[in-house]
């Protein structure tokens, strides 16, 4: 028996398959950001970067490298470098792994941007501008060469009454 105050689990919106991408349930009145979270700077080293983001659709994007006193690449991340996974129908996360051929300084400045190329190649100071410091157009990271100071946090057991 179904409550009349009650949505029919039974009836769910048949119009959109259950395996359709996220973009596909877009409402022009309700639009999401293409970015809602991150980028995330996952793991860095001189041979290799991980980044994730989640955005609200499939997008293509580049990464863009400007170490400091060196000229910048940029590196088109096609389905080798970029995985996407759909969560639900609105959320898309970007698992970006991009080994590097040519190892990244360490203890300079390390400018990078990810270009959405599909819309205008829009940059993260278009869609976070508030990632990039005062008087810089893209934010950036540091490799050091060796830890001066290191702090480790745990969340396993946020709630622990532990000492």
């Amino acid at each position: 028996m179904i409550d009349a105050g009650q949505p029919d689990p039974a009836a769910r919106d048949a119009t959109i398959p259950d395996n359709a991408p996220p973009d596909a349930t877009k409402d022009n009145d309700t639009a999401l950001p293409d970015v809602l979270a991150g980028p995330v700077l996952r793991r860095l080293s001189a041979q290799r970067l991980r980044i994730w983001l989640v955005a609200s659709r499939r997008l293509a994007l580049r990464l863009v490298l400007a170490p400091d006193g060196e000229p910048q690449f940029s590196v088109a991340l096609d389905d080798t470098h970029c995985r996407q996974v759909p969560i639900g129908r609105h959320a898309v996360i970007h698992f970006i792994d991009v080994p590097l051929t040519t190892p990244l300084p360490q203890d300079r400045r390390i400018d990078y941007d990810l270009v959405i190329d599909d819309t205008d190649d829009a940059t993260i100071a278009d869609w976070a501008p508030h990632l990039c410091h005062t008087g810089r157009s893209r934010p950036c990271f540091m490799l050091a060469s060796q830890q001066r100071r290191l702090m480790h946090g745990s969340c396993r057991r946020p709630h622990y009454d532990g000492p």
